[in-house]
């Protein structure tokens, strides 16, 4: 019989009940789409946990038992991927607990709050990966189609996060003018990034000889505007960016970038730490970022002098 997954497993109706009410208590406060969805699935896992040991009552939940969880997620292996749980995941896990109990003693479900008590070590930050300029030289060498360099264009020439590129829609790019427009960024804001010749001819190489390749005339798709296209012409969405960047990583067959932790973000990270290396001033890279307050930018002052240290 096939194993259920996390998502899969019932739990009792008191706790289901608690769960809906604080999603829709999220939704009405305004949390982001991902929040919503993430913040009740890491307390349904708990949850689950509770009722193995046979805890069906949020009113027999201790603080123990929370320790116990956070232990638990210490040493349980990652789902997605080989390994454990970053200490970022797990202080997400603890987070979603933090909001989920304040929700019941908002709402009288619990006379006193288990976790309110409760300190947990803060996550390591790892240290920003940022490639060489030779490295991403690298990297486009090894692209087979227009779309790598598109991928490239966007995520290290624009310096797109990894949602904004994906949001992309062709009437986004002004060709013309050089302009690349980033209608919903983080929290809302709209930002005008400017191309370089080499960004608008890999773009444009992408939109005219091979984009049409992924649409048909058979079937119009709801996502049929997003620049950036999978093979059955819908929105190519941030795992499969990220997979296709991490084959060309794989193309080089350079063992010290094979050997890094390459992301989308990563290369982000790069632009603009190139940027700010060829003078560039803090003020311009915030700008071409969209970082909302200057402090978000000079982490990447850091990084540069940590690289010339090195040299």
């Amino acid at each position: 019989m096939k194993e259920l997954t996390r998502s899969q497993i019932t739990i009792n109706s008191r706790y289901q009940t608690a769960l809906d009410k604080f999603k829709s208590n999220l939704i009405s406060l305004g949390y982001n789409k991902g929040s919503i969805g993430m913040l009740p699935s890491c307390v349904k896992d708990f949850l689950i946990q509770q009722e193995q040991k046979g805890i069906f009552n949020f009113q027999n939940i201790q603080s123990s038992d929370i320790k116990e969880y956070y232990e638990h997620l210490n040493i349980r292996p990652n789902l997605r991927r080989k390994g454990a749980l970053s200490s970022v995941m797990i202080s997400h896990y603890i987070y979603s607990l933090r909001v989920f109990f304040a929700f019941l003693e908002a709402n009288k479900h619990i006379k006193t709050n288990p976790i309110s008590a409760l300190t947990f070590p803060r996550p390591q930050s790892r240290e920003r990966e940022v490639l060489t300029v030779e490295e991403i030289q690298l990297l486009y060498e090894a692209s087979e189609t227009y779309i790598d360099k598109a991928l490239l264009g966007i995520f290290y020439g624009c310096g797109l996060r990894r949602t904004e590129g994906v949001k992309l829609d062709i009437k986004d790019i002004n060709f013309r003018d050089g302009l690349l427009y980033v209608r919903e960024g983080k929290n809302s804001k709209r930002r005008v990034v400017p191309m370089t010749k080499r960004i608008i001819e890999d773009l444009k190489n992408y939109l005219h000889k091979e984009r049409h390749k992924y649409t048909t005339q058979k079937k119009r798709h709801k996502n049929q505007d997003a620049f950036l296209l999978n093979q059955i012409g819908n929105r190519m969405d941030g795992d499969k960016c990220n997979r296709r960047l991490k084959e060309l990583v794989s193309l080089t067959d350079n063992s010290e970038l094979m050997n890094k932790e390459i992301s989308l973000h990563c290369l982000r990270h790069s632009i603009a730490t190139h940027l700010l290396e060829n003078g560039m001033s803090l003020e311009m890279v915030k700008d071409f970022l969209g970082h909302s307050v200057l402090e978000s930018t000079m982490i990447y002052t850091r990084i540069t002098d940590k690289l010339k240290k090195r040299l």
